[in-house]
């Protein structure tokens, strides 16, 4: 069990008065500048506020300011009159009385009257004034007068409200009051006086009043105004023996205390309200300093909103002053969980070292499945060998799992686990998995990383789960290389399994077979397009160059792929000069720079290239994207030289060089370059003469026709024409 410090350790029944206290507090500072001096003025000193200190005075008639002011709404004077209620000195109580007897306002008297309501036990000096006042006519202050001498558990006002209840003689105001302040004082002598004043020649309000408070009393709906009903109900219930007879109020009170938790949550939330709008108005160094106070704040509620503000600033990549930061550690041992696990989770993001020694203190020791979650989520940002037996056995615990789970993931990945303790938490997994139809998906993942091989069939079956989480970390255990990919491969056309069958296998070094089985799926969409392409290029970063080239080939008629081919082929230039593959490799590349317009880029490929080691198909590719180039460069006179070499040495490339040649005719006629034109024609004619392809001749007829009437005149009479 989580020890409590002596900082934290709460008074019984203190935290609705907190609430009204801190509130009252922030109201001061955000309403104080406001507050009129003429308001500020205090009644008559008394003697007993002779011994406040003078910051006690000035609160007080500050407090006494607000109480009074006709321009804050009521709940705002309440909260003021409240608050001098708890701090319980005398001049305040005295000063709280004399101002309820002989204001005016009757807004003053209801926030007076409504704030008593409000806390839980009420202060005895407004006893008799507030019975005084049940003869008010003010239907909102009987009400609050109601409730609030509800709030005094003491047999003298208990039976001063009997009294009053069943005078016949005195005003029906008061008797109405005190009637419905009966309600909340449980004896039996209350029910009598109730039972009582329901007899029929009392008032009608009187006895409605009356229905209702033992309706409230007892907490029994169903007898409503049925005066008989109530009669036999108390003949039966009268004469119990007090155990039986506070049993049968436990209804009634547990709707009280329902009552009392709203209001506790509403004061909690306006508190925090205000407190978040002071902290935003103040400057950085004021923040830090009312961040470390919040935190050391006795309410749990202002503890969490001073954490919601951390996690603000950290959102915002705002530094953490040290000062927080230590306070912020001595929350992880804070009595309230919500605490506990919210501190966890900020030292967290924190990176917090310290922290993570205290977290792991702490972890067992903690009866919260909650905060010991948020502990293993700390310990996991920087896993320690120490962290890994606590996560072990809190991996049998199903509220712990997951957490101990993806700690003992984060071990795995530091090499941190020993054998050992990798067998103890695969005896524990398999049991998981055997005994639960609905297996947690980070036990499953720890599982796969730290599988042996009669595991491998478990894993495989997970893949086909119903629910989405188990079958996405089935797929994801595949990342560990001893488990094969088969099965998963298997599910690759699956629309459930395929992105994340192809996300898995891209995060594992794979060989050429289950690249080319990438390859023949058929991707349903774009995204899933690009999924693939992604997962074929990090697979050929791996792949041997052999390997490479035929994934190339592979791919480079596929719609889907063929664009990933640079991504494929800019390996090529890192590659030994000495590998078999690499001048095909190169050769491809500089293809593929060609026809993207980037003949520099396939210059250099082709430059580098050592041309006496090359084959002769090798040779060939190489002197035609020579050629290209030259011809894209305008180095004319060199293009045909090299073509003319080409075709002594290799006559089977007359439609390749034919095509070469006469394209770069056409180019220069559509640069207005006629002479070029008929030059280029000329020597297509010559170098291939009667070799000339007769798709070729085509193309060539079709050329001159587009050459100036004379210059076609003189390149007729051309050699080879």
């Amino acid at each position: 069990m989580t020890s409590t410090p002596p900082l934290f350790r709460s008074k019984p029944n203190l935290n609705l008065r907190y609430a009204i206290t801190f509130l009252a507090t922030a109201l001061l500072l955000t309403a104080a500048l406001n507050v009129p001096s003429a308001l500020a003025q205090t009644l008559p000193v008394r003697p007993e506020s002779d011994r406040l200190t003078p910051e006690q005075t000035q609160d007080l008639n500050l407090m006494l300011g607000l109480l009074r002011d006709p321009q804050l709404d009521v709940a705002r004077r309440r909260d003021a009159a409240a608050s001098l209620m708890l701090r319980g000195w005398p001049a305040a109580i005295d000063a709280l009385a004399v101002e309820f007897r002989q204001t005016d306002d009757p807004v003053t008297r209801r926030a007076i009257a409504a704030a008593a309501a409000s806390i839980n036990t009420p202060p005895p000096g407004l006893i008799q004034p507030m019975l005084e006042a049940l003869q008010d006519p003010d239907p909102q202050l009987q009400t609050q007068l109601a409730d609030a001498l509800g709030r005094f558990e003491n047999h003298g006002v208990t039976e001063k409200l009997i009294a009053l209840a069943a005078d016949t003689d005195a005003p029906q105001t008061a008797r109405l009051g005190a009637t419905r302040a009966l309600a909340e004082h449980r004896t039996r002598q209350s029910v009598d006086t109730l039972l009582q004043i329901t007899d029929p020649a009392e008032p009608l309000p009187i006895r409605t009043a009356a229905f209702n408070s033992l309706q409230q009393l007892t907490g029994i709906k169903s007898f409503a105004t049925d005066r008989d009903a109530w009669q036999k109900w108390w003949q039966t219930t009268r004469d119990l023996p007090r155990d039986r007879w506070l049993a049968r109020l436990v209804q009634s009170l547990s709707e009280k205390n329902k009552k009392l938790g709203e209001q506790q949550t509403d004061l909690e939330n306006r508190l925090t309200d205000t407190l978040n709008r002071l902290y935003i108005a103040q400057d950085e160094a004021q923040r830090s300093v009312m961040l470390s106070e919040m935190l050391d704040d006795e309410m749990p509620a202002v503890r969490l909103l001073a954490l919601r503000l951390i996690e603000r600033k950290i959102l915002n990549a705002q530094p953490i002053s040290q000062p927080v930061r230590r306070a912020l550690r001595r929350h992880l041992i804070d009595p309230a969980p919500a605490v506990r696990a919210t501190t966890a989770l900020r030292l967290r993001d924190l990176d917090d070292e310290p922290a993570m020694a205290i977290a792991l203190q702490q972890l067992l020791g903690d009866e919260d499945p909650a905060v010991q979650n948020a502990y293993l989520s700390l310990l996991t940002r920087n896993v320690t060998a120490d962290a890994v037996e606590p996560a072990l056995i809190l991996l049998a615990r199903p509220d712990n799992r997951a957490a101990a789970a993806e700690l003992l993931i984060a071990a795995h990945t530091a090499n941190l686990i020993s054998d050992p303790q990798a067998h103890q938490a695969c005896d524990a997994l398999r049991t998981h998995l055997t005994d639960n139809t609905a297996p947690n998906p980070a036990a499953i993942r720890l599982l796969g990383q730290l599988a042996e091989e009669q595991d491998h069939t478990t894993l495989a079956a997970l893949l086909d789960h119903e629910a989405a989480p188990v079958r996405a970390a089935a797929v994801d255990t595949f990342t560990n290389p001893a488990i094969p990919l088969a099965p998963l491969l298997a599910k690759l056309d699956s629309p459930l399994h395929t992105d994340g069958v192809i996300q898995t296998v891209s995060r594992r070094a794979v060989d050429l077979p289950t690249a080319i089985a990438l390859t023949r799926h058929t991707p349903a969409s774009d995204a899933q397009a690009q999924l693939l392409r992604s997962a074929l290029i990090a697979i050929a970063q791996h792949l041997a160059p052999a390997d490479l080239l035929q994934l190339d080939t592979t791919i480079t008629d596929n719609q889907h792929l063929s664009p990933i081919r640079p991504d494929i082929l800019k390996r090529a230039p890192e590659l030994p000069t000495t590998d078999a593959a690499r001048p095909d490799l190169l050769l491809r590349l500089a293809r593929l720079h060609l026809d993207t317009d980037h003949h520099d880029a396939a210059q250099t490929i082709y430059n580098e290239l050592d041309t006496p080691a090359l084959n002769n198909t090798q040779r060939q590719h190489h002197a035609l994207g020579m050629i290209e180039i030259d011809l894209h460069a305008d180095r004319h006179d060199t293009a045909v030289q090299r073509a003319e070499q080409l075709y002594t040495d290799q006559p089977d490339l007359a439609p390749v060089l034919a095509n070469l040649l006469l394209d770069a005719a056409q180019d220069a006629i559509n640069k207005q370059q006629t002479e070029q034109a008929a030059a280029m024609i000329g020597h297509t004619q010559r170098i291939l003469g009667d070799n000339l392809p007769a798709p070729a001749r085509q193309k060539l007829e079709q050329i001159r026709k587009l050459l100036p009437t004379p210059q076609a005149a003189v390149d007729s009479e051309s050699p080879g024409s």
